[in-house]
């Protein structure tokens, strides 16, 4: 059986922080934001310009979503222009929308496989840093706490996969332009 990361790693957060994420911007907009930064992260100098182009392609099919676009833009200007970014930009490495998969159950043969999505990957002299973007409407706090099990469960695949040990593990905000400290700390917040 094939399951979501996610699934596995329940965030076992229902009610008031779920309603939040379901905000008019929803999915579409996060969906906007993971792909300009993506693009972002492939292309350092890609211009403004560059960046509407992608969004108005990723927006086509709604037009509720494409009036948002030039607000998607001015997003990612300021992430661009912040401090997290200057670490994405020095990485040695950046990876974007890793797909990943691994045994989830330790049954031999496994019964279980696990598979999901991180959205960047950096390679720094530190080592391994995954980074999950979030646009939800959620505190830092409980960004980390309801995608904790998520990220934890990303770096011990990370690790299976590359055989080296992960450094960091956390949240980017993009709607607070903060990055949470290592969700596997009792420290939550940088």
């Amino acid at each position: 059986e094939t399951v979501a990361v996610s699934s596995p790693a329940s965030h076992g957060t229902v009610g008031p922080a779920r309603a939040a994420i379901e905000e008019p911007a929803g999915v579409g907009w996060g969906s906007l934001i993971h792909a300009l930064l993506e693009f972002a992260a492939t292309d350092l100098s890609a211009t403004r310009a560059d960046f509407e182009a992608i969004a108005r392609w990723c927006a086509a099919d709604d037009s509720g979503l494409a009036e948002r676009v030039p607000a998607a833009l001015d997003t990612v200007d300021q992430v661009r222009v912040s401090d997290f970014w200057q670490k994405v930009t020095a990485a040695e490495e950046r990876l974007t929308e890793v797909p990943i998969g691994a045994p989830w159950d330790g049954q031999v043969p496994p019964r279980l496989l696990t598979k999901g999505i991180i959205d960047l990957v950096l390679l720094t002299p530190q080592g391994w840093q995954i980074i999950d973007y979030k646009t939800d409407t959620l505190s830092m706090d409980q960004l980390v706490l309801e995608y904790r099990e998520q990220l934890w469960a990303y770096a011990r695949i990370w690790e299976r996969i590359t055989g080296r040990r992960v450094a960091f593990v956390g949240v980017y905000s993009v709607r607070d332009l903060q990055l949470s400290g290592d969700a596997r700390g009792e420290a939550f917040t940088a």
